[in-house]
């Protein structure tokens, strides 16, 4: 025997032995196979409905891109504000001088 608890939509959010059991639990024979989240308890039998999966975590940025888009920044508040900036190969050359 087993209990398990839901939320609010009746989604299976835990699952333990039934002597563990706490009040809001609810005592079952056996218990879905595969992931317990997936899973609805309604009407007493278990409904397949599995949670959307998460979106792609955005792409982390390069070195190379976060270069281009700096110096892109860069560029820009040079045109906008008339101050002359060098160019990043520009001070990286003259340091080896």
């Amino acid at each position: 025997m087993y209990a398990i608890n839901l939320n609010d939509d009746n989604r299976v959010l835990r699952a333990t032995i039934s002597g563990y059991a706490d009040a809001e639990s609810i005592i079952v024979d056996n218990l879905p196979d595969g992931n317990l989240p997936d899973y609805k308890y309604v009407d007493g039998e278990y409904v397949y409905d599995p949670l959307p999966k998460p979106e792609e975590p955005p792409a982390v940025e390069t070195v190379e891109e976060k270069i281009e888009r700096v110096e892109a920044n860069l560029l820009y508040f040079s045109m906008m504000t008339g101050v002359d900036l060098p160019t990043l190969t520009q001070e990286v050359s003259e340091e080896n001088e």
